[in-house]
């Protein structure tokens, strides 16, 4: 891969033209610089891309597994930041950020009616996660049970 400014300034560009990026392809390219903050970026691949230096609207650690819902209408992401964080796809919106794992969150999975989310940590752990419309009624300060 190159190192350059071009991927990302192009994406700037579109930024502010607000073109849609979805079924973009930017995979193994180098994206630098590229202000992804508000963008919907739902089918669009960064796969192998060099992401340096792009700014994104939420600091996100390694996901290591992503997973739509059923009904297509919520992603659950886990990370190296021992979190789960779960998204209105439609909006892009952070609905939830939800700790308690001790170790790097390696998988996460939604219960076929979409209302859990449970996800399996490397210190051995598995959590659950009601998906509740209504946030304030987490099960306690981490939302997982």
């Amino acid at each position: 891969m190159k190192k350059g400014y071009l991927t990302g300034n192009i994406i700037n560009l579109l930024r502010q033209l607000i073109i849609d990026l979805t079924h973009y392809d930017f995979s193994y390219l180098t994206v630098r610089q590229a202000n992804l903050q508000a963008i919907n970026l739902h089918n669009v691949n960064f796969a192998y891309a060099d992401l340096s230096q792009s700014v994104f609207t939420e600091t996100l650690g390694n996901i290591l597994s992503a997973v739509f819902s059923g009904d297509g209408k919520l992603l659950a992401t886990c990370d190296t930041d021992c979190q789960i964080r779960l998204w209105e796809v439609k909006t892009g919106k952070l609905l939830a950020i939800c700790s308690g794992h001790k170790n790097w969150v390696r998988a996460v999975t939604f219960s076929n009616d979409s209302k859990i989310v449970a996800s399996g940590s490397a210190d051995g752990t598995l959590k659950l996660m009601l998906t509740s419309s209504n946030w304030t009624q987490k099960l306690d300060q981490n939302c997982c049970f």
